[in-house]
């Protein structure tokens, strides 16, 4: 997770891309997990029965734990992939062009000021 982060905030657009990757996932995940709990209520009192209600009573939320810690890694091996082979910072990144001003202050004094400008 630290390189995650490290990675992630080197620059605003990483930042971005790695909060859009990482929320999406977490928000699909809770509503899965809402959703199968909420079923599961609705099953035992309602008496639902059937193979697909009989499967989500009868799930290990253990296995569960594996398959979202397998979702995580694998949404954040396909975005690392997309960042890397869409070229998304050489697309989307702002360049910068280098300059240089002169100043001149009362009583003559001159001073350089070099910065960049984003285009």
């Amino acid at each position: 997770m630290c390189k995650a982060y490290d990675w992630a905030f080197l620059n605003p657009l990483r930042k971005i891309f790695y909060n859009l990757t990482t929320t999406g996932l977490s928000v699909a995940v809770a509503l899965l997990i809402g959703t199968v709990e909420l079923l599961q209520v609705f099953i035992g009192l309602l008496g639902w029965r059937g193979r697909f209600f009989d499967d989500i009573a009868a799930l290990d939320f253990g296995m569960v734990g594996y398959l979202i810690v397998g979702l995580f890694l694998l949404a954040w091996g396909l975005s690392v992939g997309w960042w890397k082979f869409g070229r998304l910072e050489q697309r989307y990144t702002m360049k910068q062009t280098p300059h240089a001003h002169l100043h001149v202050h009362d009583g003559g004094m001159q001073h350089v000021h070099d910065h960049t400008h984003l285009r």
